[in-house]
C-alpha cells in the first residue's frame, strides 16, 4: 500500500463521516493505523556527499522491517546509480549460534535506496552500511532492535581511511557517560621505578669468621671458654695443649740457639737457615710470633701452650671439654664478631633478573619498630631455591649496637629506576584471558577497543610496550561498564579485535 493509496483511503473516509454524521477523530493511533512510522535519520557525512540512514516501522519489528538509505552530494543534489551494501548481525549467545546477514540496497528513486530486513530476535542488532559513488566511499555502523525505537550510529568512516579506522567503536554519548562516570587519561612518557618487596633473614658475616683449628696431636688443659655464646677478646686464651711432639719441637729450638750461641760470628750467619727452619716449624703448629720470642727470651718450653682467641666476637661453636685429645685438622672453636652482619634476601625469580649489585634496599624489622636501615645490594647468588623459585640477594648491614641478631627476619624493599618509559594508567587495562585491552578516547564520543602489550607495573601504570602512543588518551574509569555493553568481554571473536601487535 503506497502513500498515495493510504491518502486517498484517509479522504474516502472522512467523506463518509460527513456524509453519516459520524465524528472521526484522528488520533495517533488512529494515523499509525495507514502510515507506518519512519525512524529519524542517522547521517555520515564524507568528504564529498552524504548519506541518511532510517527504518520503518519505528520501532523495528521481527520481520517486513524497510531500510531507508538517502544520498545526496556536497550541494545537496540527489545521486544516482550507488552501491549500497548492507550487513547486519546479532552475536552468539549461550545455546544459540550468532547471526549475520548481507543484502544490497536497491535504487527506488533519485538518490533513495531501499531493503529490506528481518531480525528475528530481541537482541541488540550491528547494522554495517557502505556506500560507493563516483565521488567516494564511505560506511556507517549502527545498532538497532526489535522493540526499541530509531538507529544509533556508533562509528563512521570513508575514502582512503575506511581500512583504518576500526569499525567496532563505540559511541557513548554525554548522558551515558555520565551514568557510567566515564573518565579518561593520558598516555604518559616518564620515569618508572620498579618496587620489590621480599624477606631475608639475618646471619653471619662469613668472611669474619675465625676457627680455632689444632695442627699437633694433644691434650686440652685448662679450658677458659665454657659454654656456646661467651664473648671472648682478642689475644685471650682459650685453653692450652699439652703436645708431646710440640713440647720437644720447642726444646729442639732452644738446643739449637743454645749450640750455635757458643759459635763464632761467621759460624752463627752460616746458622741462621737451621735456626730459621726450627721457627717456620714452630709457627706450622700454631705457634705465634709473640709466643716464640717469649720462648726464646725464657730459654724455658711451655709445658702447656697457650692458644688464644684471633679476634673479638662470639664463640657459635665449640666440639672440646677440658681434657680431650685432639689431633690435627680438628676444629675446637668457631669465633665470629657480629658488628657487621649479613642480610639474605628471599628474591622472586620474576625479579631477581632486574637487580644489580648496588642497588639500594630499605631495610625494616618488624620487632623495631620505626627504625629503618640502608643497605646496597653486594652480591647475587647466581642459582634458585628449587623449591621455592627464588633467589638471594645479599646486604651488609653494620650493627655497632649489636641489636641485629642472627636469624631474626626482616623486611626488604628496593627501589629500582628503570628510566623513561611509556606508562598507562592502571585502571585504564582490562584483562582479556591472555591479551589486555584498552578503550581510546577518539573525540566526539567515540570510545574504540584496542588490544596492547604491556610490561612492567609500578605506582598505579603500566608499562607500554606496544599499541599506544604518547599523547593518546584512554578511558581509565567506567571501562568495565563500556566493555560490558559492547560485549567485548564474551565476544571478542565477533567483535573483530585485532590481533596484539607484534
Amino acid at each position: 500500500m503506497n502513500k498515495k493509496t493510504i491518502i486517498l483511503l484517509i479522504i474516502l473516509v472522512s467523506i463518509a463521516a460527513i456524509i453519516t454524521g459520524l465524528a472521526v477523530k484522528f488520533t495517533p493511533t488512529f494515523a499509525n493505523f495507514f502510515l507506518e512510522k519512519q525512524s529519524p535519520s542517522a547521517a555520515v557525512k564524507e568528504e564529498n556527499f552524504v548519506f541518511e540512514v532510517s527504518i520503518t516501522p519505528d520501532p523495528p519489528r521481527e520481520k517486513d522491517n524497510t531500510l531507508i538509505i538517502k544520498i545526496i552530494d556536497a550541494k545537496g543534489v540527489a545521486l544516482e546509480k550507488a552501491q549500497v551494501e548492507i550487513a547486519y548481525e546479532a552475536p552468539s549467545m549461550p545455546g544459540m549460534p550468532g547471526i549475520r546477514k548481507t543484502g544490497k540496497a536497491q535504487e527506488e528513486s533519485n538518490g533513495v535506496y531501499k531493503a529490506k530486513l528481518d531480525l528475528p530476535n530481541k537482541e541488540i542488532w550491528t547494522l554495517n552500511v557502505t556506500v560507493s559513488t563516483p565521488q567516494g566511499i564511505g560506511w556507517g555502523r549502527f545498532t538497532l532492535s526489535t522493540g526499541q525505537e530509531g538507529l544509533t550510529k556508533i562509528s563512521e568512516g570513508g575514502g582512503a581511511k575506511k581500512e583504518e579506522a576500526n569499525k567496532y567503536d563505540v559511541a557513548v554519548g554525554p548522558q551515558r557517560r555520565q551514568m557510567f562516570g566515564v573518565r579518561t587519561g593520558p598516555v604518559i612518557e616518564g620515569p618508572m621505578h620498579l618496587v620489590i618487596r621480599a624477606f631475608g633473614n639475618i646471619t653471619y658475616n662469613e668472611t669474619e669468621l675465625s676457627d680455632v683449628t689444632i695442627r699437633v696431636r694433644g691434650w686440652i688443659t685448662d679450658l677458659t671458654v665454657d659454654y656456646k655464646g661467651e664473648y671472648v677478646k682478642k689475644g685471650q686464651v682459650l685453653f692450652t695443649l699439652y703436645s708431646p711432639d710440640l713440647y720437644a719441637a720447642q726444646k729442639e729450638y732452644l738446643q739449637i740457639l743454645k749450640r750455635e750461641s757458643k759459635k763464632s760470628r761467621e759460624e752463627v750467619e752460616g746458622a741462621k737457615p737451621i735456626i730459621k727452619s726450627a721457627i717456620e716449624r714452630l709457627k706450622l703448629w700454631g705457634i705465634s710470633d709473640e709466643q716464640i720470642d717469649e720462648i726464646t727470651s725464657k730459654q724455658e718450653p711451655f709445658e702447656k701452650m697457650p692458644f688464644i682467641a684471633a679476634v673479638d666476637g662470639y664463640v657459635i661453636e665449640k666440639d672440646v671439654v677440658e681434657g680431650d685429645i685432639v689431633e690435627p685438622g680438628m676444629k675446637v672453636f668457631r669465633i665470629v664478631p657480629i658488628t657487621n652482619v649479613w642480610l639474605k634476601a628471599e628474591i622472586y625469580q620474576s625479579d631477581i633478573l632486574r637487580i644489580r649489585p648496588g642497588d639500594k634496599a630499605t631495610i625494616t624489622l618488624p620487632y623495631l619498630p620505626g627504625k629503618t636501615y640502608s643497605a646496597h645490594a653486594s652480591y647475587i647468588y647466581p642459582y634458585l631455591n628449587g623449591n621455592a623459585r627464588t633467589g638471594q640477594v645479599l646486604f651488609q648491614l653494620d650493627n655497632p649496637v649489636q641489636e641485629l641478631l642472627p636469624d631474626m627476619y626482616a623486611n626488604v624493599e628496593l627501589d629500582i629506576a628503570l628510566g623513561v618509559r611509556l606508562q598507562v594508567p592502571e585502571s585504564a587495562v582490562i584483562y582479556l584471558g591472555d591479551g589486555r585491552l584498552v578503550f581510546l578516547d577518539l573525540g566526539d564520543g567515540r570510545l574504540s577497543p584496542k588490544k596492547i602489550k604491556v610490561g612492567l607495573r609500578s605506582n598505579g601504570y603500566y608499562e607500554v610496550l606496544s599499541g599506544l602512543k604518547l599523547g593518546d588518551r584512554v578511558v581509565t574509569s567506567g571501562n568495565f561498564l563500556i566493555a560490558a555493553e559492547s560485549r567485548i568481554l564474551t565476544a571478542m571473536q565477533y567483535w573483530g579485535v585485532e590481533d596484539e601487535p607484534k
